[in-house]
């Protein structure tokens, strides 16, 4: 844990922040799911209802806040587009209903090809939830250390440091921490050096993180329909990490070549 605070404070020294967005919609969600326990606790709500409650109240919280996010990046990008607002506000409407359904079967699909929690799909912020939840509920919730945890995040943002560094390197595993390091030093390297072609870094990654995503549903519907098997090169061949810190230096390389074209 040590380790993941150390270099994910290295990554947002280097980056500036780590992604590309302010959106404060993981520290906000837990913000409201310690206050909903706390006030469903002392109403009499407790036990599993109570829980379920409370998730679904920060899970409210959570999607107003990404929305509200993204309506007002993509309201900014219509105005300089051009753009009518009504019209996007009617897309977003659209898509937000749309996204609902099809999010809410892509959860279920993960669940049933691995399982939140198991070493394929540990989901580090889902833990944290529940813990922070059944700690609540329970009475056995570590105030001493939320409270300091309260206090090192007002010293950090005094002293010019993203606490979100921090708070990332306490519950994320350190193979996640690694590869912000990596990519902070990826985004420090092509600014100082190219700083005119930052924007192709940022749409390639953006690509990557796209196909990361489809290629895990996929690989979640041939496990659940049973042919997950089917394209397990492991069997066949199996480089362990070498191949792995092979992948993620040909992915640094990439970007580089990429952010290093000329403009045709």
């Amino acid at each position: 844990m040590v380790c993941g605070v150390c270099f994910s404070v290295v990554a947002a020294r280097i980056a500036g922040m780590i992604g590309c967005s302010n959106l404060p919609a993981s520290g906000m969600t837990l913000a409201s799911l310690l206050v909903a326990s706390l006030v469903l606790l002392k109403t009499g709500h407790t036990g599993t209802t109570g829980m379920l409650a409370a998730i679904t109240v920060a899970t409210l919280c959570c999607t107003a806040i990404a929305t509200s996010g993204d309506i007002s990046q993509d309201l900014k990008t219509g105005a300089l587009l051009g753009a009518t607002p009504s019209h996007q506000q009617i897309g977003q409407i659209i898509g937000v209903v749309a996204t609902a359904g099809v999010i809410s079967l892509i959860i279920y699909l993960l669940d049933g090809a691995w399982g939140f929690g198991s070493d394929k799909l540990p989901a580090p912020q889902a833990n944290l939830m529940k813990t922070v939840t059944e700690g609540v509920m329970a009475g056995t919730m570590p105030w001493t250390l939320v409270v300091i945890g309260i206090f090192v995040t007002l010293i950090l943002t005094a002293l010019g440091i993203s606490p979100m560094s921090v708070a990332l390197g306490t519950f994320l595993p350190f193979s996640l921490s690694m590869t912000l390091v990596l990519g902070g030093l990826v985004r420090h390297l092509v600014d100082r050096m190219r700083p005119e072609k930052t924007e192709h870094g940022i749409l390639f990654c953006s690509g990557l993180i796209t196909g990361e995503g489809l290629m895990g549903i996929a690989l979640a519907i041939l496990t659940v329909s049973g042919h997950g098997s089917a394209i397990d090169l492991s069997r066949f061949l199996n480089l362990g990490n070498i191949g792995a810190a092979g992948t993620i230096v040909l992915a640094m390389v990439t970007i580089f070549l990429v952010t290093g074209e000329r403009e045709k």
